[in-house]
């Protein structure tokens, strides 16, 4: 269950306490906040690099006006530099572009900038999910952190969808708070709740109104997609846990669902 945590409705801005009321969303429990400190420092990275490439374009232009093959290679640099330079300024755009996700008792208001979506919990389609641990070297010499990436798809019964991923910093406590809930409501029957530490988890899943299936992706030449490699119905699971944002399911008849 949803444990509240909010400590006033004062902190939730008018509008969205409106909507959170005409959708009939029930008491609220806490305001999840995004971080833009990553995309505006990878927006800044990525400036800096389109400014090296105008920057070898313009000294290339200069020093060798004379030389026809070198005023060629001046076009693919100042393309790049070009190009790069209007991506970091749309990645530190984004990351101004402050996120919020408001959890209340029967769903969750999703905020980005001006844009807003509500989500009760009855109305969620499907969740897909990718959960990764990717190992970086640590400021102290001979030693390597973990960080668990989180990158989710919530699609919502009229087609809209919302990603939510490492920007909110409490990602691993909101995505179990909204598996645990789409849960309850997708599946047709009571599932139990069970210890995380006996069975494996899905770290790349789908999760809907049919059940919960494994997918890998396929890459071709004309697109990327998904693949399901195994579904289990909701008939057949018995208990589900879920653990640092990942579902873990216990089949009725068969002792676990391995990896």
């Amino acid at each position: 269950m949803i444990q509240k945590q909010v400590s006033s409705p004062t902190t939730i801005p008018p509008e969205i306490l409106q909507m959170a009321k005409e959708a009939q969303l029930g008491e609220p429990h806490k305001v999840y906040n995004s971080s833009n400190k990553s995309s505006i420092i990878g927006g800044v990275v990525i400036i800096a690099m389109g400014t090296l490439f105008l920057s070898g374009s313009l000294l290339l232009f200069f020093t060798n006006r004379s030389d026809i093959s070198s005023l060629i290679a001046v076009f693919p640099l100042l393309i790049f530099g070009v190009l790069f330079s209007l991506l970091g300024a749309f990645t530190i755009y984004q990351g101004f572009l402050y996120r919020h996700v408001y959890l209340w008792q029967n769903g969750f208001i999703y905020e980005k900038g001006k844009a807003h979506q509500v989500f009760r919990w009855d109305q969620i389609d499907s969740i897909k999910g990718i959960v990764k641990e990717v190992e970086y070297r640590s400021q102290k010499p001979g030693l390597a952190e973990k960080q668990i990436i989180y990158n989710y798809k919530v699609r919502h019964q009229n087609g809209d969808e919302i990603e939510l991923s490492n920007v909110f910093p409490e990602i691993d406590e909101l995505v179990s708070v909204l598996l645990e809930e789409s849960v309850r409501q997708l599946a047709p029957q009571t599932v139990n709740m069970i210890d995380p530490e006996k069975v494996v988890v899905f770290t790349d899943f789908t999760l809907d109104r049919q059940g919960i299936s494994k997918t890998e992706k396929q890459t071709s030449k004309q697109k990327e997609t998904d693949n399901e490699r195994e579904k289990v119905a909701w008939e057949e699971i018995w208990e589900v846990a879920i653990k640092a944002g990942m579902p873990i399911v216990r089949k009725a008849e068969t002792e676990h669902i391995d990896e």
